[in-house]
């Protein structure tokens, strides 16, 4: 139970309301114990200190932090302070009220630590109604900062433990050694922060010391602060301490996790594990009672969770507790001594089944005395019991005796397994095939085939047993009596279990040729395609299956060339998880012929970019730039068919694309240039890539001359025969072509009475953006070919 502390309050008062008489800053009330000692104490170590910065900026009262401290000296004192802002004549700033309890008997703390005082009832923040405060009685209850609830929060943070271990250890060195250790530095924003790691700290230290650790926080220079454990505020710090730039201190910004890196002791790495894996409150019990023990802290540490969990002692402690018992201090085994001495057994033959395993482990070790090889046959007839009646086997493999286990052990063991195994019903053979693999042996096989082929008949019609085939010794042998049962079923009159074997290997690592026959049988139950949309919505509602769908989706296209029907399965919305990589294998002739085949194609560019882009496939970076291409390829005709991109952007989208992507892509290419809204975006496209004329003036030919011609191919056969784009443009168009091209325009030109004069001014539009020489060949030869030139513009003035 807590005890009596005392109070003091200290803020800044009018004349005739604080302790002085006068105005200012002073002590404005205290219980009746609290004498001028108490008050030096106060005023040395615990006051609030107003931030210079917020000051200085004009921060809102309600920005500024709170404060609270804890101080041992002639009187164990705690303080926590606010800021009230204007001084109580209402004039300046920086008024503050300082709330301490304090008693010289550490007794009054009980088992509560000072930073778990922090958001206690009892705190003030607005000063007392007169100069006299009654004391804090007896039964003073603490903040909210409870082990378990501390715990939580260390517990639910990244890197929680290795901070609190970096933590404890500092703490334990600067209590050890003030002089010459590194002080305790924690930056924070939140007050709170900063009393949960403290609190954290001080609970995994026996009481006796934690009521030593003084801190103060927050405080703006940390070199005029006596006390080993500061805090800084993360808004006001001037000294520019970090963990990066300790300045000497053991740095740890609670707000980022970052801490400084101090070796973590011994002793703090294992009660910071305790904390965060055991009951809070039996962990800080343990603290005290270890602190008394009598023996070696990590002794002591194992034998104080013995006994406040109050739990049977494990058979590993068994020597330390009856070391203890034999040597540690009377008062406690007068305490603890009884329950302990009962949960021992004077013969290890009498110990339950269930410490057998721990006894198993100390007689092989010599640990204690026992013979050894008895105790490992014991072990197995126990977990042989337990295996065929509760399927219940422990996975650890068990550690080879030595030299006391001869051959003969050993055949004992093979023909227990075996003879269990032989008469066992499915569930119960699989468990035995467990077990085998923990002690180390095998059943033979000759012996057991009845009951191995009744369990491959029901390994699978129950795929969702939970069976574990990574741990039978006999798997190489089930696995072929469950190939063969697969491989002469009929696949369509045991639709139902086949499909219930996608679960299974979803979930189980089977061997090679298991999984090919399994996977032919169940992709011969049905239409293929539903069947695999049926494996894929299977898997993605087991997130632990997911690893297993890679290797399943090999099997499945094993032999057989990736479609782009199965990459739009495989990468859709019902398909394949993103960022999941299918095997490397599956696309190695996908990769060969994308990189290596004469004529590419366009469905092969398609496949390897929606795989590579769903994340399922990883290619080269050579595959990579093919894709890049087709993507700057696919652009430019985009802008072309829908504006009129500036020559630049023609030019500089198509520079680095291949003639293989251009021709995996030729039919669009051509349709594009042939379609374009303006020629003069075909002929840029032709100058940047000079390899396309001779295919365009193929299909452009056939498309020129008479009345069907549109004006825009008109316009594009007459720029190509008329002078040259460019010099490779130029050779590029043979005499032979530039002929038909002409020819082609000057009979479309003839037709009088088909071609409207408006389509002969959409030609002269477009031509008109090339400007000379064109537009001067085109005037003439429309001048020559329409003499009467009714209804044409642009041509010099010729109405």
């Amino acid at each position: 139970m807590t005890g009596r502390l005392e109070m003091l309050i200290f803020t800044d008062c009018r004349a005739g309301e604080g302790l002085e008489g006068g105005a200012g800053l002073q002590f404005q009330a205290r219980s009746p114990a609290a004498d001028e000692q108490a008050m030096a104490v106060v005023r040395a170590d615990l006051l609030y200190q107003p931030s210079d910065e917020f000051m200085r900026t004009r921060r809102a009262v309600a920005d500024f932090p709170p404060s609270f401290a804890y101080v041992c000296d002639t009187i164990m004192a705690a303080s926590a302070g606010v800021y009230l802002g204007k001084e109580a004549s209402g004039h300046r700033q920086g008024n503050q009220l300082t709330h301490c309890v304090f008693s010289p008997d550490a007794a009054a703390y009980a088992k509560v630590r000072p930073a778990q005082l922090f958001g206690a009832r009892f705190w003030r923040d607005r000063p007392a109604d007169g100069t006299a405060l009654p004391p804090l009685e007896a039964g003073w209850v603490p903040g909210p900062l409870t082990a378990e609830l501390v715990q939580q929060e260390v517990r639910a943070l990244p890197g929680g433990e290795a901070m609190l271990q970096a933590l404890l250890t500092a703490v334990e060195a600067v209590l050890r050694e003030p002089s010459s250790a590194r002080r305790v530095l924690l930056l924070a924003r939140d007050l709170r922060d900063v009393m949960v790691w403290l609190a954290a700290a001080t609970l995994l230290l026996p009481q006796e010391v934690a009521l030593t650790a003084g801190f103060r926080a927050f405080v703006a220079n940390p070199t005029v602060i006596r006390q080993p454990i500061m805090a800084v505020h993360a808004d006001d710090n001037p000294s520019g301490v970090t963990v990066d730039n300790d300045l000497g201190y053991h740095v740890f910004d609670v707000d980022t996790g970052r801490h400084s890196q101090p070796a973590p002791s011994p002793y703090a790495q294992t009660w910071a594990r305790l904390f965060l894996t055991e009951d809070a409150y039996d962990v800080v019990d343990a603290v005290e009672l270890a602190a008394v023990s009598g023996l070696g802290w990590q002794d002591a540490a194992r034998l104080a969770m013995t006994v406040v969990s109050r739990r049977p002692p494990a058979p590993a402690d068994v020597p330390l507790v009856v070391q203890w018992l034999r040597t540690g201090p009377p008062d406690l085994i007068a305490l603890h001594g009884p329950r302990l001495a009962r949960g021992l057994r004077d013969d290890s033959g009498t110990w339950p089944p269930a410490v057998l395993a721990e006894l198993d482990d100390l007689a092989r070790r010599g640990v204690v005395e026992v013979d050894a090889p008895a105790v490992r046959l014991a072990l197995l007839a126990d977990e042989v019991r337990r295996a065929v009646a509760e399927n219940r086997v422990d996975a650890t493999v068990l550690a080879p005796i030595g030299r006391a286990w001869t051959a003969e052990h050993q055949r004992t063991v093979v023909a227990t397994l075996t003879s269990a195994a032989a008469t066992a019903s499915p569930r119960q053979f699989e468990a035995l095939q467990r077990l085998a693999r923990r002690f180390g042996v095998a059943p033979r096989v000759g012996e057991i085939t009845g009951a191995m082929e009744a369990f491959a008949r029901d390994w699978i019609a129950n795929t969702h047993a939970g069976y574990l085939p990574d741990q039978w010794p006999n798997r190489a042998a089930i696995e072929e009596r469950v190939r063969v049962q697969l491989e002469r079923s009929d696949p369509l009159a045991h639709t139902t279990f086949l499909c219930e074997w996608w679960w299974l290997l979803l979930d189980t690592d089977l061997s090679p040729s298991l999984r090919q026959a399994t996977t032919r049988a169940v992709l011969g139950t049905g239409d293929r395609l539903s069947t695999i949309q049926r494996f894929i919505r299977a898997a993605k509602s087991r997130p632990q299956a997911v690893s297993s769908l890679a290797h399943l989706t090999r099997e499945i296209w094993a032999g057989q060339p990736l479609t782009l029907g199965d990459a739009v399965l495989l990468t859709g919305p019902q398909g394949l998880p993103r960022n999941l990589p299918l095997p490397p294998e599956m696309f190695d002739e996908l990769a060969h012929r994308l990189m290596f085949a004469t004529e590419l194609s366009a469905d092969d560019l398609n496949i390897g970019y929606r795989f590579a882009d769903h994340g399922t496939w990883r290619p080269s970076q050579a595959v990579m730039r093919l894709f890049d291409e087709e993507a700057r390829l696919q652009l430019v005709l985009t802008e072309i068919e829908s504006n009129q991109p500036t020559e630049a952007v023609i030019s500089q989208t198509v520079a680095g694309v291949g003639d293989r992507v251009l021709r995996a892509h030729m039919s669009r290419v051509l349709r594009t240039m042939l379609f374009a809204p303006a020629v003069i975006s075909t002929t840029t496209l032709l100058k940047a890539k000079p390899s396309l004329v001779v295919p365009l003036i193929a299909d452009l030919a056939p498309r020129v001359g008479g009345d069907t011609a549109s004006p825009n191919r008109i316009a594009l056969a007459f720029v190509l025969s008329a002078h040259n784009l460019s010099a490779e443009v130029g050779r590029a168009v043979s005499d032979d072509a530039r002929l038909v091209l002409a020819n082609g325009v000057r009979v479309w030109l003839r037709a009088d009475k088909a071609i409207h004069a408006q389509h002969v001014n959409a030609a002269t539009d477009q031509i008109s953006f090339f400007g000379p020489p064109w537009t001067d060949t085109w005037r003439r030869t429309v001048r020559a070919e329409r003499p009467r030139g009714r209804g044409l513009r642009g041509l010099g003035g010729w109405r």
